[in-house]
């Protein structure tokens, strides 16, 4: 996703695109959290050094890991749409 926007580049975002390529490859030589740590409180400390990627990060961390709020949603569909109504 982020390595796509090189390739779609434009001349006059070249800096931008330059500053993220940058940012990304500083994150990727960071030293990896152990499994007990919480990679939240990772983000919320570090995130003044990779302001583009903690946008990014924001985004892809709040999605639940579990379907259970949409199939609450469904089932509540389910008593509001029927055949009764």
């Amino acid at each position: 996703m982020l390595c796509d926007i090189e390739s779609k580049s434009t001349p006059d975002k070249s800096p931008q695109i330059h500053g993220v390529q940058a940012e990304l490859n500083l994150y990727q030589k960071e030293t990896h959290i152990a499994e007990t740590e919480d990679p939240l409180m990772w983000w919320k400390l570090n995130n003044h050094r990779f302001p583009v990627l903690d946008i990014f990060v924001q985004t892809i961390l709040c999605v639940p890991a579990t379907s259970v709020p949409g199939k609450r949603l469904f089932s509540s569909a389910g008593y509001i749409v029927n055949k009764m109504r």
